[in-house]
């Protein structure tokens, strides 16, 4: 069954706010730490998905960080 909740929806529903700022994934991570969601049956990194929901595309070939430098934060 497919999820349709909005992408926002589903990020923030897993989210822990740190005192530090971090948006920090609660969710399924890769082994590198970086926090992972299906959407269409396809893995997609959290972080990308909130640069795209908040700031816009993802340029091709941008790497997308963070001041944090924390691996399952997507803020």
């Amino acid at each position: 069954m497919a999820n349709h909740k909005p992408i926002v929806q589903r990020l923030m529903e897993k989210i822990s706010v740190e005192p530090n700022g971090c948006w920090v994934w609660t969710g399924g991570r890769q082994m590198t730490g970086y926090g992972k969601i299906r959407i269409n049956k396809k893995v997609n990194l959290v972080h990308r998905l909130s640069y795209a929901e908040y700031i816009g595309p993802v340029p091709m070939g941008l790497f997308v960080c963070h001041t944090c430098d924390n691996p399952p934060c997507f803020n």
